[in-house]
């Protein structure tokens, strides 16, 4: 996702492939045990945490270009001024990987950055440039919802897909008051306790609020 002057790209941008991502679980939800329904929610958690790690990083390197907020007023990275992408890019190396070297072409590859997914690589991260909407991204991070710590799990069982992966994802359930000897993709298209919509629709409803407020 690249970065922009305006964070209502950034948010229309993620929030279109969201939503549609999650009307696919919605449907698959309700089709499972079909192998279709199975494909469906697999890739929808592959792609909900590939999205979020996207607005995330577009989401950083976007402060550096003094982004106009939704509502008004404009980002300022006080603490850096006429930073380059690849200079930002070094500034969260610095505090998160910092025994990474910088490579003699003096960029930093892709695939060394940082875990973006991490909400604390967004947020300490953005306070290191000095961001003038650190308290907003503060605010937006700690909203309480499992996410972006339990998201990641699952989709390490999609990608490895092996018993570790698979114990990993069912320790999980419990927090939801749902049983932990069901199969991931069960765990996915159960109902939390109390709640109305299957855990996964739950996530990417939490991550698209998550976006709304940190692009306020």
């Amino acid at each position: 996702m690249r970065p922009s002057q305006r964070f209502a790209l950034l948010q229309f941008r993620a929030s279109v492939r969201l939503r549609k991502l999650r009307d696919s679980v919605s449907t698959a939800c309700l089709s499972l045990p079909s192998p279709a329904a199975k494909v469906a929610i697999s890739y929808a958690v592959v792609e909900s945490l590939n999205t979020w790690t996207e607005f995330v990083r577009g989401y950083f390197l976007s402060c550096i270009l003094r982004p106009k907020r939704v509502r008004g007023g404009r980002v300022a990275a006080a603490a850096f001024t006429g930073i380059t992408f690849n200079d930002a890019i070094g500034v969260a190396m610095s505090r998160h990987r910092p025994a990474t070297p910088l490579p003699a072409s003096g960029r930093w590859p892709r695939r060394d950055e940082p875990m973006w997914h991490d909400p604390y690589i967004l947020l300490n991260s953005c306070a290191d440039l000095g961001c003038s909407n650190l308290g907003q991204i503060q605010a937006a991070l700690s909203l309480p919802t499992r996410v972006f710590a339990d998201l990641p799990v699952f989709r390490n069982f999609f990608a490895h897909r092996n018993h570790a992966t698979a114990a990993s994802a069912r320790s999980l359930a419990a927090y939801y008051s749902i049983p932990s000897y069901s199969h991931p993709i069960e765990i996915l298209a159960s109902l939390p306790s109390g709640r109305p919509e299957p855990l996964l629709v739950d996530w990417i409803d939490d991550i698209l609020i998550v976006i709304e407020f940190l692009c306020e």
